[in-house]
């Protein structure tokens, strides 16, 4: 199973319990973030990635780039040993609301990514595997 524990700036921190084989023997927080971002200047979209780094350090970095008009904001963040697989599965569910095949952009709301996310973690965790 796994243990969902609310902090500070919209994000939860999630411990995951896992015997998956692909993801080697953890119990712990893992060293992903799965994230959400929006930016004002984009409004109805959101931007749902993956990172070691810590999700407002990497919304800084992502809102540093030439080619974005704004800032990016933190609206949810997940904690996991898979970041590249979860954000994987999630990108496919959501492929149709996806704003171009070659980004990270869909257009959907938060509630909705949201609960995606949260459902698709649920297959990284020893009950369902």
């Amino acid at each position: 199973g796994y243990t969902r524990t609310p902090q500070e700036g919209g994000w939860d921190e999630v411990t995951y319990y896992t015997t998956r084989k692909r993801l080697g023997n953890f119990v712990g927080e893992g060293n992903y973030y799965v994230y959400v971002l929006s930016n004002e200047n984009m409004p109805g979209l959101l931007k749902i990635g993956y990172t070691k780094k810590h999700p407002e350090e990497r919304a800084k970095q992502v809102s540093r780039s030439t080619g974005v008009a704004g800032k990016y904001k933190v609206e949810f963040a997940l904690r996991c040993h898979d970041g590249i697989g979860l954000e994987y599965e999630v990108h496919k569910e959501l492929d149709y609301c996806r704003v171009d095949s070659q980004k990270e952009h869909f257009q959907a709301t938060l509630p909705e990514v949201k609960q995606k996310i949260e459902e698709i973690a649920t297959r990284y965790t020893r009950n369902n595997l």
